[in-house]
């Protein structure tokens, strides 16, 4: 039998990011600030604003992670939230809250810069403490007013984590695996293998340039990490990055000018049978997203209908 405490964090990894995002403002809500949840593409990693004046004026920058229990958060995360609360004016501390937990190497990180870190177990202490048991409920059951009900009926159920000062906005818009990958890339490998797309992944994504000139390289970008502890790269047959908006337009690498939007396919190499992958990473030096992938969000973005001029 599950604890309690396993029992929240797995009501609270349920929530669709969003709703995460909104439930870690009604903490500080409880705890008598003003909350303002910022969100979507653009939050450039800032999730809430929490103030309060009491003797001194408080401002507070908080991140959610919504993060499954593997998916630890790294110190390369805390080091590019740490780098864009230094950016803002009057803020007078920064917090990172996840329902996983932190690396060593974050939590020394986040000491350096001041940075405070909750886990999923001092999480829990706090709704705990604070007797919010309840208001996980409303929130897992999407019956509490600022949480979506049906999160796998969003166009887009897991959203990637923003980089500080990221210059890419992108979404995984869709997922194909085995004999589907050919049905969506014009049969990219069937020149030069027996029985191609066996035990491959393909994942789909939207990209836009939010700013200045951008090369990417795609072989060089995306990672499929398994819940094995094994990293599986793109498949250098697929040649990486593909551009999907045309026919015949497959290239290693795509050039983006501001405010340009590309689609984009990567196929990941052959992964071992019963290797369940749970995540995708996108390391464009100063750009890295994560997107974490459910067993709920990995059947939303499989049964997406894919309108591609291919």
């Amino acid at each position: 039998m599950d604890s309690p405490s396993a029992s929240i964090l797995q009501q609270l990894r349920s929530l669709h990011p969003d709703d995460f995002e909104a439930f870690v403002a009604e903490i500080w809500e409880h705890d008598g600030y003003n909350t303002t949840v910022k969100g979507g593409s653009g939050d450039r990693g800032i999730d809430v604003i929490a103030e309060r004046d009491n003797l001194v004026s408080e401002r507070l920058l908080i991140q959610a992670k919504r993060y499954a229990e593997s998916n630890t958060v790294g110190s390369p995360e805390v080091q590019q939230y740490a780098s864009l609360v230094h950016q803002q004016d009057a803020a007078n501390a920064a917090v990172i809250v996840t329902t996983s937990s932190f690396t060593t190497q974050a939590a020394e990180l986040a000491e350096q810069h001041g940075l405070n870190l909750i886990d999923g177990d001092r999480l829990v202490e706090i709704i705990d403490s604070n007797e919010l048991e309840s208001l996980v409920d409303e929130y897992a059951s999407g019956d509490h007013a600022d949480a979506a009900p049906g999160a796998t009926e969003r166009p887009n159920p897991e959203p990637a984590t923003q980089a500080a000062g990221s210059q890419f906005s992108i979404e995984l818009v869709a997922l194909r695996s085995e004999a589907e990958i050919d049905r969506y890339t014009d049969g990219v490998y069937t020149e030069t293998h027996d029985n191609p797309n066996a035990n491959r992944i393909a994942a789909f994504f939207n990209i836009e340039n939010l700013g200045g000139h951008i090369k990417l390289k795609g072989h060089r970008s995306f990672t499929f990490k398994s819940t094995d502890g094994y990293d599986y790269k793109v498949s250098p047959e697929s040649t990486g990055g593909l551009r999907f908006s045309m026919p015949g337009s497959w290239r290693s690498s795509i050039d983006l000018s501001h405010g340009q939007t590309q689609n984009v396919v990567t196929i990941s190499t052959e992964i071992p049978a019963g290797v369940t992958i749970d995540r995708i990473e996108f390391d464009g030096g100063d750009d890295h997203f994560t997107f974490e992938l459910t067993p709920e969000t990995k059947a939303t973005l499989r049964e997406k209908t894919l309108d591609l001029d291919v």
